[in-house]
């Protein structure tokens, strides 16, 4: 066997193993880009906070949902996201590490370190929804005795 059949063989047994079905997925474009914000638009179904995906594996989260565009924090670098930049929502709510392995560390906004204090490895005991302590106030309504 020849080294194109073998590689043709390769490839057509790797093709038959691929499951090939149709899939949806919501694209949107970014309208407008200034300090690290992004006005994006053709996510209709985004929801607050949501991890989203731009052009070239940038990051960033659904701030405010108008109804006609998105505006989202930029987590990344900026510069390469410029309008009609391509946008896909994750269908998850930015997360953040926490626990004790946290104390004292500084880190990014994607956690990743910014500075190396110690070489002691930093693990999260787990990960929690950004927003986990936003609980809204209690809304009984407290008497005022007059």
């Amino acid at each position: 066997m020849t080294a194109d059949a073998a590689w043709l063989a390769r490839n057509r047994a790797a093709l038959a193993g691929t499951e090939l079905a149709p899939q949806a997925e919501a694209v949107g474009r970014v309208e407008q880009v200034a300090d690290g914000i992004a006005r994006v638009s053709g996510l209709p179904d985004a929801r607050l906070n949501e991890l989203l995906h731009f052009t070239g594996g940038r990051l960033g989260f659904a701030l405010t949902l108008d109804a006609d565009a998105i505006s989202a924090v930029l987590l990344d670098e900026g510069e390469a996201i410029v309008a009609g930049s391509r946008v896909t929502g994750t269908g998850e709510v930015v997360r953040v590490p926490v626990g004790p392995g946290l104390l004292g560390r500084v880190v990014d906004p994607l956690s990743g370190r910014l500075r190396q204090s110690s070489s002691a490895p930093w693990w999260p005991s787990r990960w929690r929804p950004a927003s986990w302590w936003w609980t809204p106030c209690s809304r009984s309504v407290v008497a005022s005795g007059n």
